[in-house]
């Protein structure tokens, strides 16, 4: 995501700062439609307290893909709240892959896919449902082959996890 700010910005960190930046106002910005939409009067006072949390006063000008994340998650929410009524699988394709694209940007996003996936499968349209959980699975499926290709394990919070033990069991043999 960060590519295009890289080749024009070298050396540089402010720039990868102001990209968060305006990735956390675009997803308070979308944050804020939801909130008028669910509930008009408590609106403003929604988005004031959301653009005023620590986590995203620290967060916005952090390069990391939590920012991305926020930002792809409130815009599916907001495509999805438009198209909920749509029956036509094609239409449901776009949103799938974004949804299926924050569970790259973050292993945490994949509960977006999963919460897609759940409330589609709810009212009985398992079509769209599988759909989400399709996308989600073309995104992040080449990475974690290759993860395991590389180190051995899917998620890297599973190597992690068991480099403290690798010397516990080695010990015993």
């Amino acid at each position: 995501l960060l590519a295009p700010v890289a080749a024009l910005s070298g050396a540089s960190l402010w720039p990868f700062q102001l990209a968060s930046c305006a990735l956390t106002l675009a997803a308070l910005w979308l944050f804020g439609g939801l909130a008028e939409a669910l509930c008009p009067g408590a609106a403003f006072a929604a988005l004031a307290l959301a653009a005023l949390t620590p986590l995203t006063a620290s967060l916005s000008g952090v390069v990391l893909s939590d920012v991305p994340l926020l930002a792809a998650a409130m815009a599916a929410l907001a495509w999805a709240q438009h198209l909920w009524d749509e029956r036509l699988l094609r239409r449901w394709a776009p949103l799938a892959l974004l949804v299926g694209f924050c569970a790259l940007l973050r292993p945490t996003g994949a509960a977006l896919a999963l919460a897609f996936a759940l409330a589609l499968s709810f009212e009985g349209r398992w079509r769209p449902a599988a759909l989400f959980c399709g996308a989600a699975c073309l995104w992040v499926l080449p990475f974690l082959i290759r993860n395991h290709a590389l180190t051995g394990h899917g998620l890297m919070y599973f190597l992690e996890l068991s480099r403290p033990y690798e010397g516990a069991v080695a010990g015993r043999t």
